[in-house]
């Protein structure tokens, strides 16, 4: 019973000490969409310092696109996130950013081809001045491409309708053939 209880309080501690360096970093997908960051990206020792989340999901069912937003946000410019070209990537296409000397970086990605039900990783890098922190969207989406045999009913159709017409003007020609025949 003694070590039962030991054992219980030495991973109650064991967890408590994880929770905190894990609990700023979310991923949450609930689809059409998405939403990732990290809300505390703080330096343990001396500012700025580097950093590397990484973000694992799988594309949902039905989607077969993303857009990717992010934004960085600080309490002043010496304390923000500097993102650089190639510090965020969602399966290894680099987002693009529109300024990447501002308090506040905005980067994006938009119609990233994915297949449905795959795993994808996302990493976000960089360097904290301290206490900063960033978060971004994932917007899925399905771009609707026919399938072969929906190309070949539509090209059989209009090849039917062609002949119908032809048939229909061809009826016509006769028509009026027969008409000056008689007259």
């Amino acid at each position: 019973m003694l070590r039962k209880t030991i054992g219980l309080a030495l991973a109650t501690a064991g967890l408590a000490a994880v929770q905190p360096a894990s609990a700023a970093e979310y991923l949450q997908i609930a689809a059409p969409t998405g939403v990732f960051g990290n809300l505390g990206v703080t330096c343990a020792t001396t500012a700025p310092c580097g950093f590397t989340n990484t973000f694992n999901f799988v594309t949902p069912t039905s989607y077969n696109r993303v857009n990717v937003d992010i934004t960085s946000t600080s309490a002043s410019a010496l304390t923000n996130i500097d993102f650089s070209i190639g510090s965020v990537m969602l399966n290894g296409v680099a987002l693009t950013f529109d300024s990447l000397a501002a308090a506040t970086e905005h980067g994006f990605l938009y119609n990233l081809l994915l297949q449905p039900g795959n795993s994808n990783v996302l990493t976000v890098s960089g360097t904290s001045g301290g206490n900063a922190s960033y978060s971004g969207t994932l917007a899925f989406a399905n771009s609707v491409v026919p399938e072969p045999g929906t190309w070949m009913l539509m090209i059989a159709g209009i090849g039917m309708a062609g002949i119908a017409l032809r048939r229909k003007n061809g009826a016509r020609r006769n028509a009026g053939q027969v008409k000056t025949a008689f007259a």
